[in-house]
């Protein structure tokens, strides 16, 4: 069958976006940005403090941190030597789920099973020392409801995560146990931020004057400072969970594929706008691009270079090239 110039046309529309779209988008984001942190209802932009201010890159000592929110489990022994200066003393990775063995992330696994493996990451990295004092900063890349630096309550699992009794739960209780269960009564955790904020903070110690922060890989965010010039609150880096974002003109093929995916409605910039979705969702967008094809798309095998590309199916890279055709 021959190329389906009409379908082509059709479908290449579906996912172009032009200037005056792109200008609305980022109207309808800087307007749920003020909805988000005046905590109006219907925001589609969390907007939560994180309650951490930004370094001065004079910080010194030594801690543990443990980065949790993605495909993979670290925990690292740092020491901050002051002067934008650290050096890592120790690292302990491990995925989450090994196919076969074990999954942490399914709705068969419970919060004390995952917090359990935790804790056994954070026990390799300290060498099984059970006598020295350590502080703990736990990274936790999901929405969360903080009242200060310790507490925070899972608000709802994303990327697919499913595990049962985190939700509404405040995490660095559920690790403060795990670890009393091994017994490391020695490790204290006392802050958790998200990732995206610990990406800026970490940026922050190094870099004078960085003021915003941004991930695009399991899942999609962005935080920055914000100091409240109106004096309402104090001075905090503020979490937007920005790939949940939801105003945005989606296509049929990105409601097809917000409809399989495990939580519908949910992460929509994260899904359809940057396309960063999380480990077996690879499947779902072949389908999608699958379904693309099944409507009359085929090409030669003589198609030229200039007629074989598909059209991109994120908003972002659809920025890109705007910017690109004004410069």
């Amino acid at each position: 069958m021959g190329f389906d110039r009409e379908k082509f046309d059709e479908i290449k529309a579906a996912f172009t976006i032009d200037d005056d779209a792109l200008r609305k988008i980022a109207d309808d984001f800087r307007t749920d940005m003020c909805a988000g942190l005046a905590g109006k209802e219907g925001a589609t932009l969390r907007m939560l403090r994180s309650y951490a201010g930004l370094p001065s890159g004079k910080e010194h000592g030594s801690f543990l941190a443990l980065d949790f929110g993605g495909t993979n489990v670290r925990a690292l022994r740092i020491l901050l030597k002051g002067g934008g200066e650290y050096e890592v003393l120790s690292k302990v990775a491990k995925p989450l789920t090994l196919p076969g063995v074990y999954d942490y992330v399914s709705a068969d696994a419970t919060a004390e099973e995952m917090f359990d493996f935790l804790a056994g990451i954070i026990d390799e990295a300290i060498d099984g020392n059970r006598e020295t004092k350590y502080l703990l900063g736990h990274t936790f890349s999901f929405p969360s409801q903080q009242t200060d630096l310790y507490n925070a309550k899972l608000i709802v699992w994303t990327k697919e995560f499913a595990t049962q009794g985190v939700e509404g739960k405040v995490v660095n209780d559920l690790l403060k146990e795990a670890l009393a269960r091994r017994g490391m009564t020695n490790v204290v955790p006392v802050a958790v931020i998200n990732d995206t904020v610990a990406v800026l903070l970490a940026a922050a110690y190094k870099h004078e004057h960085t003021y915003i922060g941004s991930i695009y890989a399991t899942g999609q965010n962005t935080c920055y400072y914000e100091d409240f010039a109106d004096g309402s609150e104090p001075p905090t880096v503020i979490n937007m969970e920005s790939g949940g974002f939801g105003h945005l003109p989606f296509s049929k093929y990105d409601d097809i594929l917000d409809q399989e995916s495990e939580q519908p409605g949910a992460q929509r910039l994260e899904k359809d706008g940057i396309g960063t979705l999380p480990q077996g969702h690879s499947t779902v967008r072949h389908w999608q691009i699958s379904s693309m094809r099944t409507e009359s798309i085929r090409f030669r095998a003589s198609s030229s270079p200039r007629s074989s590309p598909m059209p991109t199916s994120t908003a972002m890279r659809q920025v890109r090239s705007s910017k690109q055709r004004r410069a």
